[in-house]
């Protein structure tokens, strides 16, 4: 039957009508629809919950079955919801895996705990995909009214604030607001979307920090440090916010902007003269982990024509036990490129002589830490046995964070074969180890 022009506009003024007001994949209210709930419950002055509620494992099924699949994980768990919610309660997708739950109750506590984890209860299902069961949960964070919020947006933002404080200690669990979380959490939102544009504008910067060889005291290799220098803040240091940077999936694109910089930045070095100079690049295993990130950096390493022997990687075996099958597939994957790859902070993982011989390291670095106890309490033997082994096995070792002249001959005593730290020179910006190269350069023509 053939549609007249006014049922034709009819059917149309419809559809913009949902999707005013509804998403349109789930078919969930929209925020708009959502935030009108909720201030006509502000309005009536009813007593009521805003939950925050984030996916807890949706990265994942984006990253192994696809977008296609990530969107109907999104329709099933929107259909849990649909059936879980009942009453005056409300269930609203408010973007990507984020969700947020309206529930009405006569401020009676026990009944709202009980809804918690009723809801709980059903996001903790079972989703098959492709004849594979995939296992749901989900982070819940809850604002109160009046005490939490007396508007939606303060509302909201307390939930998701309590929401980011439960993923933080576990996830698949719930959390009510409190004022103590608010900065901390706060100062999260705040490095996770400043992370974001940080990475677009490419705000990032190298420092390298020099490594010593022992025998001809020549700088042979830099290891490239991050820095971000903060519109607002000035430098933050690494140690806040790359956890962050892993926790929020930004790893990964920083990672290919910091391995994209030291490839640039090893190839003037070399048009420079300095061909035996090698590059590091450490690594974490949020990217170990991450194929694709992988494929990037090999592909990098082919298309940009830098020296594979002169770039190095570093590696953490904590980073490489988080999930050792997929670590030892990548590691051996970046070693067929002829890259170098460096086992770091040595002395402070896990059964790590074992580790040494099962995957393709060319270098032990040997932890600040693991140095310090050693000189300290005189157990030098042990650091001996270390080197002798790993030479035995092929493998340089560098000592990192050595500070003390007596730390420096110790390791020197102990044919270390390279010493970074303090003691020779801190992480510096291109410029001056532009300076010290210049230096030796100068050094060993006078020598010839």
């Amino acid at each position: 039957m053939v549609m007249t022009m006014n049922e034709e506009l009819d059917e149309s003024n419809e559809k913009y009508k949902f999707l005013a007001f509804y998403d349109a994949l789930t078919k969930l209210p929209n925020r708009y629809l959502f935030r009108t709930h909720v201030q006509a419950s502000i309005e009536k002055e009813l007593d009521f919950a805003v939950v925050s509620l984030d996916l807890d494992n949706m990265k994942h099924i984006n990253d192994m079955y696809g977008q296609k699949a990530g969107d109907e994980y999104l329709e099933f768990i929107a259909q849990k919801l649909s059936l879980a919610v009942s009453g005056e309660d409300i269930a609203a997708r408010l973007n990507g895996n984020q969700f947020a739950i309206l529930l009405n109750q006569p401020g009676d506590s026990k009944l709202l705990i009980n809804k918690i984890l009723q809801l709980l209860k059903v996001m903790n299902s079972v989703w098959e995909y492709n004849e594979q069961k995939i296992y749901s949960s989900a982070s819940f964070g809850i604002a109160l009214y009046p005490e939490h919020g007396k508007e939606y947006q303060e509302l909201i933002q307390n939930a998701e604030i309590a929401m980011f404080n439960r993923k933080e200690n576990g996830k698949n669990g719930y959390e009510f607001f409190n004022h103590d979380m608010q900065e901390q959490v706060l100062n999260f939102i705040f490095m996770r979307n400043s992370l974001h544009e940080a990475i677009e504008k490419e705000e990032f910067e190298l420092y390298y920090q020099p490594q010593i060889d022992q025998k001809s005291g020549k700088l042979v290799c830099v290891e490239a440090l991050i820095r971000w220098k903060h519109s607002e803040r000035g430098f933050i240091s690494p140690m806040e916010f790359i956890p962050i940077a892993e926790n929020t999936g930004h790893i990964l694109p920083i990672t290919m902007i910091v391995l994209r910089s030291a490839a640039q930045q090893l190839m003037i070095w070399q048009k420079k003269g300095y061909t035996d100079l090698k590059v590091a690049v450490n690594v974490s295993g949020h990217v170990i982990e991450d194929v694709e990130t992988v494929r990037q950096l090999c592909r990098l390493a082919v298309e940009s024509g830098i020296p594979r022997k002169n770039f190095e990687i570093e590696v953490t075996e904590t980073a490489i036990m988080r999930n050792l099958e997929k670590a030892s597939k990548s590691l051996e994957e970046i070693h067929a490129q002829g890259i170098s790859i460096a086992m770091d902070d040595f002395g402070t993982g896990y059964s790590s002589l074992t580790n040494l011989h099962k995957l393709p390291f060319d270098i032990l670095k040997i932890d600040k830490e693991f140095i310090d106890t050693i000189v300290r309490d005189g157990e030098g033997y042990i650091y001996k046995a270390i080197i002798l082994l790993a030479h035995n096995m092929g493998l340089k070792v560098v000592a990192e964070g050595v500070e003390t002249k007596e730390q420096y001959d110790f390791l020197r005593e102990s044919e270390c074969d390279s010493i970074q730290g303090y003691y020779y020179a801190r992480p510096l910006p291109v410029d001056e180890i532009n300076i010290l190269l210049e230096h030796e350069l100068r050094v060993e023509e006078n020598a010839g």
